[in-house]
């Protein structure tokens, strides 16, 4: 399984693999090239490697951990607890 997919190889069947915006990206792609309307070309990451990573370096069980003692009614602790899972990511080396 590849990890990137080129924008013109998605298509809007695709958002459980790329996300909506990957997967609109391609679309306009194939349907909008052929009017003269000119769409970035890139690639999109699929949910699956954002997942292995996830796994990989552990940080699958510290956001579980993390989450499983959050007060969903208590906002600024949701705000905060978001920003440390976002902080830990950012912060975390890509395995080999």
């Amino acid at each position: 399984m590849s990890y990137v997919v080129p924008f013109e190889q998605l298509r809007m069947t695709d958002v459980d693999t790329v996300g909506g915006k990957n997967a609109s990206l391609g679309e306009m792609i194939s349907q909008l090239a052929g009017a003269g309307v000119r769409v970035p070309g890139g690639f999109a990451t699929t949910a699956q490697a954002f997942r292995d990573f996830l796994k990989s370096t552990g940080l699958d069980q510290r956001i579980t951990e993390k989450l499983s003692t959050l007060d969903p009614e208590d906002v600024r602790e949701l705000a905060w607890v978001g920003a440390e899972i976002r902080q830990w990511i950012i912060d975390t080396p890509f395995p080999a």
